[in-house]
């Protein structure tokens, strides 16, 4: 378990936006896009998400969310000076999209990133890193028509082994033979498996602990999956030169974006200081 601040509320929030997105991207497939293909399915997942992030940090939900964990966080805090509210304030959740020829660097055909603040408290003085980072390499695999999930290109079973350990697979598939009606998404992590035994997975349709969605994002959240480190992040699963998909938590707002280190009374501290006022 990492020790970066929980923010449950947070993740929650993320989450349902996240299948909100699925079940709208499941709709106009059904309607109106058919047999879509694994990269149109991502593009329709990812532009729903991005509609959906917004939407909820406009309505000021991204933030109220924040306030509640750190409100669970720090329970010492004397919030009567809102010191919490003032560091919620402003913030909002945003989608950037990723671009296919990211698989040509990483062997992953989406670099899945979360950007977040992580707060810590030292004595009376909370820190803020504003921009912790996890990140997850994915592979997606569409089953296609034949009813089998293809196989690994020449240049992933190379480039992979060697990212297992922060590697998962994202699987699509259709309930019907039209291939209107698109599952729920799931995935397979990949840490602590070799890439014979993910073959073996995709050819023989077997997968050991298929997981959802919101188990991933809940799980990179707490740090639990994935990888934090910052060269592992930027050489394979965001590199420079490739956008990957980002959710970002963060104040866009200069004005609205807190000091790196703010100073606060504890709920004693103050009792204490209304005490002597009434002995006064």
């Amino acid at each position: 378990m990492s020790d970066i601040l929980e923010i449950p509320h947070t993740i929650e929030l993320l989450c349902k936006c996240w299948n909100q997105a699925e079940i709208e991207s499941q709709k106009k497939i059904e309607f109106l896009a058919s047999d879509s293909t694994e990269e149109q399915i991502t593009f329709l997942f990812t532009t729903n998400l991005a509609e959906r992030l917004k939407k909820s940090s406009e309505s000021g939900a991204i933030s109220s969310a924040f306030y509640q964990d750190l409100l669970l966080s720090f329970p010492i805090v004397d919030e009567s000076t809102n010191v919490l509210k003032q560091i919620s304030n402003g913030l909002i959740a945003e989608l950037s999209p990723h671009e296919r020829q990211n698989e040509r660097y990483s062997g992953g055909d989406i670099g899945l990133q979360l950007i977040r603040p992580s707060i810590e408290c030292h004595f009376s003085k909370l820190k803020i890193d504003f921009k912790y980072a996890r990140g997850l390499l994915v592979q997606a695999k569409l089953k296609n028509s034949n009813n089998n999930w293809g196989e690994l290109t020449t240049n992933q079973e190379g480039i992979l082994p060697e990212k297992t350990r922060f590697l998962a697979i994202l699987l699509y598939s259709y309930q019907d033979l039209a291939r209107h009606l698109l599952k729920n998404f799931s995935w397979q992590l990949c840490s602590g498996n070799s890439i014979e035994e993910i073959e073996e997975w995709l050819n023989k349709d077997d997968f050991p602990s298929l997981v959802d969605s919101c188990h991933i994002i809940r799980n990179l959240g707490t740090g639990i999956i994935g990888t934090s480190d910052a060269k592992e992040i930027n050489q394979f699963i965001s590199p420079e030169k490739n956008k990957s998909l980002i959710i970002r938590i963060y104040w866009p707002d200069d004005k609205k974006r807190p000091r790196s280190e703010i100073f606060f009374l504890t709920k004693h501290e103050t009792k204490e200081k209304s005490s002597i006022k009434i002995k006064c």
